[in-house]
C-alpha cells in the first residue's frame, strides 16, 4: 500500500492478491477492503493449484502488455513466467521480512539461476529447465529495493536502494494514547526456528520472568493457531506463566489504529512487524535474542542481519 502512494500515482493499478492459506487471504482482503479503492483490478491466486496459477499466467499474458512498474513481494516460478514476459519499465521489490536480506545478496551475486531462496544449490538439470521455461526470477537483474531495512545497501552493492519512511500511513495517525500494557509480537519459531521446539518454553519463561507483574498480550502469529495442538501448547503456557495469548483478525499494524490506543511496549523474538510498529507508532521496543545455536543453521543468517538491524534502530536487545 505505501509502495502504491509513493510511485506511478496517476497509472492504472493492478494487484496480483497470491496466497497460499485461506487465512492470509482473508487477512489481506481485511487490509484492501479498509484501504477503499486503492487498485483498479485485483487478481486472486490460490498457489496451492498449478492450474491456477498458469490460468493467471495466460491471462496476464493476454490483458498485459506493457507495465510501468511492477512491485515484487513473493512470486512463485510458474508467476514468473508471466513476469518475464511482460515489458516492464521498472521492477521494484517490496519487504517480506527478512527475507529481504536473502534477496538482496541472491540478486547483487546473481545467484537466483544456481541457488533457491533457501541458497541450497539447485541440480543441473532444473536449471536447465529453468533457463528454457523462463522459470527463473530473470527480472531480478533490473529489481530496485522499496525497505525499511537501513542496511540493506550493504547486501544490494549495485543495486538501487529507496527507503520507505511510511510517511502516507503516519499521515494518517493522529495522537494516540499510550496504555501500559505489551504487545509481544509472535513468530512460529517454535517450528520454523529453533532446533529444539521445546526451548520455546524457556523462552517463554525468561519473558515473563523479565516483565514480571507486569500484563503480557502475545500476539499469535496466524501460523501458531493453525490446529488443536498448538492451541493446547498455548493454553498449556497461558495456565503455567499467565501470559496472555491474543489473536487478532487485523494485521497488527492496523489493529493499533483500530483499537485506539498504543501499547507501552513492543517486543519480540523474531518478527519484522517489530520495525513498521517503531517507525509508524514509536514506542518502546525489545528484542530477546535466541542463543545461536538453539537455531536452526539455516535460520542463522537471516536472524543475524535482523538483529543488526534492530541494534541500527536502537532498539533494546536483551540477552536470555
Amino acid at each position: 500500500i505505501e509502495a502504491n502512494k509513493s510511485f506511478s500515482e496517476n497509472d492504472t493499478k493492478v494487484l496480483l492478491l497470491l496466497y497460499r492459506k485461506d487465512v492470509d487471504r482473508k487477512l489481506m482482503e481485511q487490509v484492501l477492503d479498509s484501504e477503499g479503492t486503492l487498485f483498479d483490478k485485483v487478481l486472486r491466486c490460490d498457489l496451492r493449484s498449478n492450474f491456477k496459477q498458469i490460468k493467471l499466467v495466460l491471462y496476464m499474458l493476454m490483458k498485459y502488455k506493457k507495465i510501468s512498474t511492477c512491485f515484487i513481494g513473493d512470486t512463485t516460478r510458474i508467476v514468473n513466467i508471466a513476469i518475464n514476459s511482460l515489458v516492464v519499465d521498472r521492477f521494484i521489490k517490496v519487504d517480506d521480512g527478512a527475507s529481504t536480506f536473502f534477496a538482496a545478496k541472491w540478486v547483487e551475486s546473481k545467484s537466483y539461476k544456481v541457488l533457491n531462496r533457501h541458497q541450497e544449490p539447485i541440480p543441473k538439470f532444473l536449471q536447465m529447465i529453468n533457463d528454457v521455461l523462463r522459470l527463473n526470477p530473470d527480472f531480478c537483474e533490473r529489481m530496485s529495493f522499496f525497505t525499511i531495512y537501513t542496511g540493506i545497501q550493504e547486501y544490494a552493492g549495485s543495486i538501487e536502494v529507496i527507503h520507505n519512511d511510511y510517511r502516507f500511513l503516519k499521515q494518517r495517525i493522529s495522537e494516540l494514547p499510550v496504555k501500559d500494557e505489551i504487545f509481544f509480537i509472535g513468530s512460529d519459531i517454535r517450528r520454523y526456528i529453533l532446533n529444539d521446539p521445546d526451548d520455546f518454553e524457556k523462552y517463554i519463561a525468561a519473558v515473563v520472568k523479565y516483565y514480571s507483574g507486569r500484563k503480557i498480550n502475545y500476539i499469535m502469529h496466524r501460523k501458531e493457531n493453525e490446529n488443536d495442538e498448538q492451541r493446547q501448547y498455548y493454553k498449556y503456557l497461558n495456565e503455567k506463566y499467565g501470559i496472555h495469548f491474543v489473536i487478532f483478525d487485523k494485521i497488527l499494524e492496523q489493529q493499533i489504529l483500530h483499537q485506539g490506543w498504543i501499547p507501552c511496549e513492543v517486543a519480540t523474538f523474531f518478527s519484522s512487524a517489530i520495525d513498521t510498529l517503531v517507525v509508524i507508532y514509536n514506542p518502546n521496543a525489545t528484542v530477546f535474542r535466541l542463543a545461536s545455536d538453539d537455531i536452526r543453521e539455516k535460520s542463522r543468517f537471516g536472524y543475524s542481519e535482523m538483529l543488526r538491524h534492530y541494534a541500527s534502530m536502537k532498539v533494546n536487545v536483551v540477552e536470555i
